[in-house]
């Protein structure tokens, strides 16, 4: 039995994210979905990702250990580094959908070359 000092129990949804990466074209369709899960945690480090039935056979929550109650809650990964810089003229909207078709920045600089140009800077004045 894995020991645990965090524990989200009774989520609704749990997306993992899980599979090869970096994902590409209908691969990013793929969240990982699980249906009343649970996922725990030892020292900061994800110990357990599951079905509930699962968890109750495998993990045991140490006795000063947090426990949060997720029902009806959809749990997915906190760290979202979704930016873009401001120098930049122009919108990148579709560099963003390319990219999401599993296109790498080389393959489209080479095929369309206006799409993944390098933007010239804002004028500072």
């Amino acid at each position: 039995m894995k020991s645990a000092d965090l524990a989200v129990v009774n989520c609704k949804q749990l997306l993992t994210c899980r599979g090869q990466i970096p994902k590409r074209a209908v691969a990013l369709q793929d969240v990982g979905l699980l249906e009343k899960a649970c996922i725990a945690s030892y020292k900061g480090k994800i110990i357990f990702l599951g079905e509930e039935k699962k968890f109750k056979e495998e993990v045991r929550l140490e006795e000063d250990g947090t426990c949060i109650d997720g029902t009806g809650l959809v749990a997915l990964p906190g760290f979202v580094d979704s930016h873009t810089h401001l120098p930049f003229a122009g919108t990148r909207e579709e560099e963003f959908v390319l990219r999401l078709k599993g296109y790498s920045y080389q393959d489209n600089s080479e095929s369309n070359p206006s799409s993944f140009q390098e933007r010239s800077p804002l004028p500072l004045s």
